[in-house]
């Protein structure tokens, strides 16, 4: 929060790697127990990667919300 409140640019996959490691350190046994943490984590590290693979390739995602409203939501009322 101080990072973006600041200006500078944040690293998703270093904060990621920095809340493994927290999380680690806290309770060593939440990896091998805790199954929705793992499924949650797995999931935001399988959405960050798959929005750098399409921002790479040059999609515009900024109006996607807006798209879909209007293609799928709208049709159906």
């Amino acid at each position: 929060m101080v990072a973006l409140f600041s200006g500078r640019l944040v690293s998703v996959r270093r904060l990621m790697s920095y809340a493994w490691v927290i999380m680690l350190l806290l309770n060593p046994f939440v990896f091998l127990y805790d199954m929705g943490f793992l499924l949650s984590f797995g999931a935001l590290v399988g959405i960050i990667t798959f929005q750098k693979l399409t921002c790479s390739r040059g999609h515009d995602w900024r109006n996607f919300p807006q798209q879909v409203l209007q293609k799928y939501f709208l049709p159906t009322l």
